[in-house]
């Protein structure tokens, strides 16, 4: 994992050195807060496991919670930074709890009619308070719009 993150670094800082041309014209950054909280009666609880075991329904406490910022440094170069949480709170069947972070980054950059970018995904998930899943996903990226209707 510490060859990936020299490699994320090494990237961002690549882009940012090519990118910062002496008159660039800055685009203002972008921040974007949600949040959410609900009620949810659920007659199959969404897990086949807890329906073949138990056949009842629960009730559930969803919450949510995120950010987005999108940071332009300059007319070709472009972070993306946010995270989010999300929350499923049964009444009965606490063992099935889940709670998801989501943490994502990326990176863009455009050049010569193409677009170009590094995205960095982390899911972090837990059930009834124990670690669940954990998955990290990097993704390149590269396209071009190609006359008024290809995008390849």
């Amino acid at each position: 994992m510490n060859s990936l993150t020299a490699a994320i670094g090494t990237t961002f800082i690549a882009c940012l050195i090519v990118a910062l041309p002496a008159e660039a014209q800055q685009a203002k950054p972008e921040f974007e807060f949600n949040a959410s909280a609900g009620y949810q009666h659920d007659s199959n609880v969404n897990i086949a496991e807890l329906d073949a075991n138990t056949g009842e329904a629960d009730d559930a406490l969803l919450l949510g919670l995120g950010f987005d910022a999108r940071l332009p440094v300059s007319d070709k170069l472009r972070f993306t930074l946010g995270y989010g949480y999300t929350s499923n709170a049964y009444e009965t069947f606490s063992e099935f709890d889940l709670a998801m972070h989501h943490l994502k980054a990326a990176v863009g950059y455009s050049f010569y009619g193409f677009d170009s970018g590094l995205s960095v995904d982390h899911f972090a998930a837990r059930l009834d308070g124990e670690d669940y899943l954990d998955v990290t996903q990097v993704a390149p990226n590269l396209s071009r719009l190609i006359g008024d209707k290809l995008y390849l």
